[in-house]
């Protein structure tokens, strides 16, 4: 992991322990951080650069809009990739 890397931390409630030990140890080299979360985002929302939060006090639905922020990624990159040839 380098300054120029971003590293995508996904974790429902936002605490869970290896996530957030993975976001310091990306923000000690100056990687950006973007938090992919539910409820009221925990720590990793605080952590993040940019977040994509289901605020939503259930996990399973929270984990589907995380299914659907992650396809719509894919749609995105899909069409940068495919533009570039």
């Amino acid at each position: 992991m380098t300054k120029d890397d971003i590293l995508l931390a996904i974790s429902g409630s936002g605490n869970f322990k290896n996530i957030i030990e993975a976001v310091k140890e990306a923000q000690k080299v100056g990687a950006k951080i973007v938090g992919m979360t539910g409820y009221s985002g925990g720590k990793l929302y605080k952590m993040s650069d940019d977040n994509m939060q289901a605020p939503i006090n259930d996990m399973q639905i929270a984990e589907d809009i995380h299914l659907t922020f992650n396809h719509m990624m894919m749609s995105i990159f899909h069409r940068i990739v495919v533009n570039k040839k």
